[in-house]
Formats: structure tokens, sequence, C-alpha cells
């Protein structure tokens, strides 16, 4: 038996469905009676994934309904018990939503009042063809409504919907997307981006980009303040964290761009900005760990573990709580003002000799000189080497990485992405082997130090997060393997053409 095929169409304002007009295709529409006003909301996370990616999803009652182009919409329950994806009942929703953003929660982007209402297309002696679904939304009680239709479209009856189609197109309706919902729904643009993209103007100089980058980087910080000091999700604290180390990331590979002291001064600044976030971001990480640390241990050692976190989330409450009252205090603000107006008045920055240098070559320059930094490192790699050196190699990749991302525009596409592509892949590695080595100092220094563990329970914590320990090194051991395979796939003849070709100019030599 053939599926059913789904189309929706947007249509705006007041509308009398009679005016379709004429029988279209030979049938003619009527319209049962329109059901009650409930309220709706319309949910995403915080970066939109659900828009970014096409789709709309709307609560209304108990019900969740997922709108996409060209596919039927979703529903299911909505009774959840928390904010997240893992805390709605089984369904479409839940599933794709854990895949899109497993650590966001649910933020409300609008709110107004719907009406579902059924057309029905009518044939001879009122036999009913086909239908649709008709939503009516309006934010306020004075807006002009928005109508989405949605039909079904039973096999054979292709012509009569083509028909419909083009009825509606003559009254102004256009295919469903997101955006237009969205933007018929005044939501706006998308207004937070975590990787804003560098624009080049003809002229630019390290400077310009330098001045620019951090600017962007600012407002991103700022723009995840209010949900780290409401503590709406882990990722807001994650992304301000981001955002900071990008900044200072700037500082240090953008050598000579600002004046020594002024280079100073900056990186004084944002060093004292990240310093509050560092603690609360780990315990952040390690109760989000937590179900998989238990599985890594045998069932009856488990309840020690309790003991740890316990403890953790303790010492969350109260990071937190000074965290939220850092970035609510007037020094933290009268900080990201001034710098707010330093960037605005870039003329007031002091440049240093590499300043007025164009951006293209600048950035060409520095590409080429990362990269043999990560091939000087990789010559010294072997079964044995320390474990310094590894996290040497990672930190000189992730600087790589944020000048490929930084200057991205200025060179081609498919072969930028090529480069990030092959680095992705050790980057991943090296990280997982930089996670476990943090996260065994972390559990040494609980076990030499934390009061939690002066109680009765000492024992058996301490027996549990010795079994944790083990599993952990043995994890980081695997990691630590794998660097010489990934190395070679990076640091290879195709990575070199890629970067050759992408840094050839004046100033870099092969």
């Amino acid at each position: 038996m053939a599926a059913q095929q789904s189309w929706s169409f947007l249509l705006e304002g007041p509308f009398d469905w009679i005016d379709l007009g004429g029988d279209p295709g030979g049938f003619r529409v009527e319209m049962d009676a329109a059901g009650p006003w409930t309220p709706f909301r319309i949910l995403d996370s915080h970066d939109q994934k659900l828009r970014q990616t096409g789709r709309a999803l709307l609560q209304s009652g108990d019900q969740l309904t997922l709108l996409e182009a060209d596919h039927a919409p979703r529903c299911q329950p909505a009774g959840r018990g928390g904010d997240f994806p893992s805390d709605l009942p089984d369904g479409p929703v839940r599933k794709l939503t854990q895949k899109l953003f497993p650590l966001r929660c649910f933020l409300s982007q609008a709110t107004g009042h719907m009406q579902h209402s059924l057309l029905r297309v009518v044939g001879d002696e009122h036999k009913t063809r086909f239908q649709a679904e008709v939503a009516r939304f309006q934010r306020c009680t004075d807006d002009a409504p928005v109508h989405v239709v949605t039909f079904s479209q039973p096999p054979g009856e292709e012509r009569a919907l083509a028909s419909m189609r083009r009825a509606l197109m003559a009254h102004g309706a256009v295919d469903w997307t997101a955006e237009r919902f969205a933007t018929a729904l005044a939501l706006g643009a998308v207004s937070y981006v975590a990787k804003p993209e560098t624009i080049f103007a003809e002229g630019d100089t390290a400077f310009d980009v330098a001045v620019q980058i951090i600017g962007n980087y600012i407002a991103v910080a700022r723009a995840n303040e209010a949900g780290i000091i409401a503590d709406l999700d882990s990722e807001f604290l994650h992304d301000y964290r981001i955002a900071l180390r990008k900044i200072r990331s700037v500082l240090s590979l953008f050598p000579g761009v600002f004046d020594s002291v002024e280079t100073a001064e900056l990186k004084a600044t944002f060093a004292a900005l990240m310093s509050p976030t560092g603690r609360l971001r780990d315990l952040d990480v390690y109760l989000m760990e937590q179900e998989t640390y238990a599985i890594l241990v045998p069932a009856r050692l488990r309840a020690g573990l309790q003991v740890m976190f316990d403890a953790f989330a303790e010492e969350r409450n109260g990071c937190h709580a000074r965290l939220a009252q850092h970035l609510e205090s007037p020094s933290y603000h009268r900080t990201m003002a001034t710098l707010a107006d330093q960037l605005s008045h870039p003329a007031g920055l002091l440049r240093g000799k590499n300043g007025g240098v164009k951006a293209e070559a600048y950035a060409r320059k520095r590409l080429w000189k990362r990269y043999r930094k990560i091939c000087r490192i990789a010559e010294h790699i072997h079964d044995d080497t320390p474990d310094a050196e590894i996290h040497e190699l990672r930190i000189a990749c992730k600087k790589l990485r944020y000048l490929l991302e930084f200057f991205a525009p200025l060179f081609p596409a498919k072969r930028t992405r090529r480069v990030i592509k092959r680095m992705k892949r050790l980057q991943d590695n090296l990280g997982a082997f930089n996670d476990y080595c943090v996260q065994l100092d972390a559990l040494a220094r609980f076990v030499a130090t934390n009061a939690a563990l002066e109680g009765p329970r000492r024992r058996e914590a301490t027996r549990s997060i010795g079994a944790l320990s083990a599993a952990l090194d043995q994890k980081r051991r695997v990691e630590r393997a794998r660097v010489l395979e990934n190395l070679d796939h990076f640091n290879g003849a195709a990575t070199r053409a890629d970067l050759l070709a992408l840094c050839r100019g004046k100033g870099v030599a092969a």
C-alpha cells in the first residue's frame, strides 16, 4: 500500500476559505467548524537548532507537534518532568531533540493562541476526496492570523491536490518553511550564533580582524550570561568559556598586532574573566558523566560513588551561586562595558608592528607557522613520549584549528573543510586523552582532600573511586595508543598539500 504524502502551506492574514473559489479541479471546498482557541508556545534550544534545521516545535496543552517541510506533522505527549529532551516521554520529538541538542534545555521562543479546523475537498455526491488540517495562529489579539495548511494526499489524488495548491498560491499561500513560519510570527532573526563568521572587507588589516573577532566573541559570551545566572543548562557556561578561550587565543595567535603593553593588559583582563568559571565547568562535566561512571565499575561498588557525586553536587551549588554573583556584580559590568567601548573605538587601542599587515598575508603566514609547529612536535611523538608532550600537541592542534576557523572566509571552503575534518579526528582523540588525564587527577585530589571521605562511608567510597580510576586509566591508555595512528592520518602528504595551497603567498616558505 502506497504511503500518504504531506504538504504544508503558509497563508498570512484573515482568509475566508470559500474564497478559494470555483471548484478547483472540479472539486468543492468545505470547512468544518473551528475548534476552541488554545494557548501555544514555540519551543527550541538557545541556539535554535530546530529552526536552523528547518523545523518548528509547538506545544499546545499536553501535546507536542513537530512541523517540517514535506513531512507530516509528528506528535507526541508533552508531559515532561523537566526541561530537557531526555525528560520527554518516548516519541518522535524526544528522539530528534536528543540527537540535535541532548544537553540543551527547551526555551520558549514565542507564545500565543491557536485554533484547529478541518478543510475538506469534496467531489461529486459530497464525497470527501482528501482533507487538510488548518492551524490558525495569533501571537496577540490584534495580530493578523497565520495559517498553516497541511494536506495528506491519498494515492490517486495527485491532480486534485495540484489544483488545490494552485488555488492556494493564487491567494498568497507559500510552501511552509521554518524560516517563513518564524518570520510570519515575527520571531525575528536567529539571535544567537556560537561561532560567528569573520567578515572580511577589502584592505582589512590583521588589527581590524583581531578587533572584529574579539568583539564577536564578547557578544557570544554576553549572550550566555543570563542562562548561566538562571542555571538553565550547562551549555550556557560551556559556550561562555569557549568564547573567552577564543578571545584569549587571538591575543596569543596574533603576535605583534597589538602593542605589547596593550596585549598584556587584555590578556590579564580575559584571564580574570575566565578564572571564576573553571571549577563550575569541571563539576558540570563530572555530574553529567555520573551514569557513565557508574557503568564503569562493578554493580557492588556503585553505591560508594554516590558519596563523591553528592559532594560534587553540593560544591556545585556554591560555585554556581558565586559565579552568578560575579556576573551580576557592578565590577563585572564595568569591565565588560570598558571592553565594549574599546572595541567600538579601536583607534584608542595601541597597534603593534604587525597591526598594519594585510589580513590575508598575515593569515597565510600564521597558518603555516602553526602547521610547522605541529610537524616539529610530531617528529618526537612515539609510544613512550611523556604525556606532557601529547598535551602540547593537543594545544598546538587547537590553535591551528582556531586560525583556520577565524580566517576560513579568505580561503577555498572545500580545501579548508578537508584540513579541519582530518584535524578533528586527531583532536577528538587528543581531547578524550586529556579528559581522562584531568578526571584521574580530580579523583586523586578528591580522595586526598575532600572532607566527604572523613565519615563512616570512607572505605566504601574509596574502593569505588579506586575502581573508577582503574577503568578511566584503561580508557586513557586506549586513547594514548591511538594518538600515533591519528597523527599519521592528519600529518601526511594530503594535509601538507592542502595547507601549502592555502598558505601560498609572499613570505611563506615550504
